[in-house]
């Protein structure tokens, strides 16, 4: 390591956080990695590449320990890399002396029952809701109320284990499922976290805060469909300029839950539903989304969050005040995204993703895909969806037409070969 090189921790770089060694390195910078848990999933240790860090560290429960052997190494900064790492790394920064948001308001913004708590607490508008350890507590608060209940972890992340209850038997059947399980983050669920339906479009908003100034930069309509277990799985999603008139509400009401929250510093990742009475939130992470595609944000929107947060690392919260300028300017091209759903179960033999793209008409990009000697399943959730394509186009009808094309070699099985 050079003397000019600073280091970023990183703590539980996977996911599209796993893309950040990369990017830093191309500033100047180098990243230490922290393992957060034992009990990390399959899916997210197969984007964490060792390699590409300077040094790679497990905490075990000791946080003066790791810090202690951390601050050895002169680290200028510390983000979450995914959902798993936000409490550590909240909690690391603060041992540290370097910029994050306040440990003692962490487990607002990974836990979705605290999180409702603290936004009724600070008169923001949120969800109808209960958590249970046992199925006749739960029944009592969902029979007191509408259908459908919606029922999931309480510190999941994505379309783990969501499933929508129209009736007792429903209920049970999720209940039973979910209680004194692992979720796909590893954490056992101990209590599930039940929500009352609601009736709206759904939309997943992205953006980077600074000294408590808050920039969202996407804001994508997220489509979904009806998954064959019940659940429901990510189709497509639509970007839409946060500049926009029509996008005040939504860009307004994510301010108050950032400043309810006590986001501060770094990434965040939003998820509400536009109601009859405003948006609601469904859950907000402070940290970086999932499924990022730098090349295509940066060619839509002018700068990918990926960038911007790596700008925010490399030049302090002074950049907060450009990036808040620059996001002014509003998007270039307009962007989707197609959630790949597979139909299909087994060994990959043979892929067929680039000839794909060559038959659409829309600029594309692949975020991921399997490969050749990879495993592939049938999409039952956001985590199981095999990969994502983006597009770009000028006209509403060509990108339809692309994404209808992609459903089709999905349906004739002519995306992967299998065994």
């Amino acid at each position: 390591m050079s003397v000019e090189e600073k280091i970023l921790v990183l703590v539980d770089g996977y996911s599209s956080g796993a893309q950040l060694p990369e990017i830093m390195k191309e500033l100047g910078w180098r990243c230490i990695h922290v393992c957060s848990s034992e009990d990390t999933s399959g899916y997210f240790q197969k984007t964490y590449n060792p390699e590409e860090y300077i040094e790679n560290f497990s905490y075990t429960g000791n946080l003066y320990s790791l810090a202690s052997k951390i601050k050895d190494l002169n680290p200028s900064a510390v983000l979450p890399g995914s959902e798993c790492g936000v409490i550590t790394a909240d909690a690391l920064a603060d041992a540290l002396h370097l910029l994050g948001n306040a440990p003692e308001t962490s487990l607002a913004r990974r836990n979705k029952y605290e999180m409702h708590n603290r936004l009724k607490a600070c008169g923001v508008q949120s969800l109808a809701h209960f958590m249970a350890s046992d199925f006749a507590s739960l029944y009592e608060w969902a029979s007191n109320g509408t259908w459908p209940v919606v029922i999931k972890p309480v510190d999941s992340a994505g379309t783990d284990s969501v499933h929508f209850c129209k009736n007792k038997d429903e209920l049970s059947s999720a209940f039973h499922k979910l209680i004194f399980t692992k979720n796909q983050l590893g954490k056992r669920n101990d209590y599930v976290l039940a929500q009352r339906f609601l009736t709206g479009p759904e939309y997943f908003i992205n953006g980077v805060s600074g000294n408590g100034k808050h920039v969202i930069t996407e804001i994508w309509r997220a489509d979904k469909r009806s998954g064959e277990k019940g659940g429901w799985i990510y189709d497509r999603a639509v970007l839409f300029d946060p500049t926009s008139p029509e996008m005040s509400e939504i860009v307004k009401y994510a301010h108050t839950v950032f400043d309810a929250l006590g986001v501060q510093y770094g990434a965040t990742h939003t998820e509400l539903i536009v109601t009859e009475t405003g948006p609601i939130l469904i859950e907000c992470a402070s940290r970086l989304s999932g499924g990022l595609c730098r090349p295509a944000t940066n060619f839509a929107v002018g700068v990918s969050q990926l960038d911007l947060i790596a700008n925010l690392v490399a030049e302090g919260t002074v950049a907060i005040d450009s990036i808040v300028l620059n996001a002014k300017k509003g998007h270039k091209h307009p962007l989707w995204q197609v959630q790949l759903i597979s139909n299909q179960e087994g060994l990959v033999t043979q892929s067929n993703y680039e000839e794909l793209l060559k038959n659409l008409k829309s600029k594309a990009w692949i975020q991921r895909a399997p490969r050749p000697g990879e495993t592939i399943i049938r999409t039952v959730d956001l985590l199981s969806s095999p990969g994502i394509i983006f597009m770009s186009h000028p006209e509403t009808d060509v990108l339809d037409s692309d994404y209808q094309t992609i459903r089709d070699w999905e349906r004739n099985a002519r995306l992967v070969t299998v065994e």
